[in-house]
């Protein structure tokens, strides 16, 4: 979600200021751009949105720690916890996130619209964190309705999908598919599918074939600019049924 999309790939339209396309940072409301030379999922997010709905003014609060598990994103999150996927010295970022929440709706009279999410690499490190991930993503949410007072706020994930693996993972045999280093893999696919379910209303996006950079896992500007507007179509999608 942090992105390592190149901002200076970006076309003009993009990355013009625009009174309606809004972002929380430092303390303020401003107009949306990539804040340095790296940009993630929301510039196209938020251009997508706006063109869905022309008369609103679409705001976004964005928190991110790349190759973080959830578990440092947990309500009741300790050291401990979050030291299984090495991630306690980046300290508690559910307060980090909760905070900056309330700065937002603090600064301006808006409404919290949904919650987007993408993670999950770091804790298919694991067959603990992997076996885990439903309940603590679970909580994670659950927390953040509780914060927003929005028990019915759309939720939209990400979930990766090399050419092996379907869509549909529910009934997937993973026993002959080896992913090195990643005992938790099918894990948390499985969970990050079961949470369309179990954390209605919700819409796991599968993603696959958008562009990464040579020899790195990271999606590139491309891919970055399609991650957004996915996310976006999916999330209108939930609420527009």
């Amino acid at each position: 979600m942090v992105g390592q999309g190149l901002s200076a790939e970006l076309p003009e339209e993009l990355v013009k200021q625009n009174n309606r396309l809004l972002m929380f940072e430092g303390g303020k409301w401003q107009p949306l751009r990539p804040l340095n030379s790296l940009f993630g999922p929301e510039i196209t997010f938020a251009h997508t949105m706006a063109k869905r709905y022309p008369n609103e003014t679409i705001g976004i609060v964005k928190q991110s720690i790349g190759g973080t598990g959830v578990l440092a994103w947990h309500p009741q999150c300790t050291q401990e916890k979050a030291d299984l996927t090495d991630d306690g010295k980046k300290g508690n970022l559910w307060q980090e996130l909760t905070s900056k929440v309330h700065g937002a709706k603090t600064a301006a009279d808006c409404q919290i619209m949904g919650f987007i999410w993408m993670q999950g690499g770091k804790d298919m490190l694991l067959m603990e964190t992997g076996e885990s991930y439903l309940r603590n993503l679970k909580a994670l949410v659950d927390g953040i309705r509780d914060f927003t007072d929005s028990p019915d706020l759309p939720f939209v994930l990400g979930s990766y999908r090399t050419p092996a693996v379907p869509d549909d993972v529910s009934n997937f045999d993973f026993t002959e598919l080896v992913v090195k280093g990643r005992p938790g893999y099918a894990a948390v696919l499985k969970a990050q599918q079961q949470a369309e379910v179990e954390l209605a209303p919700a819409k796991m996006i599968p993603l696959r074939n958008l562009e990464t950079h040579p020899r790195n896992v990271h999606y590139n500007t491309q891919g970055q600019r399609q991650l957004g507007r996915l996310f976006a179509e999916g999330y209108v999608e939930l609420i527009e049924p």
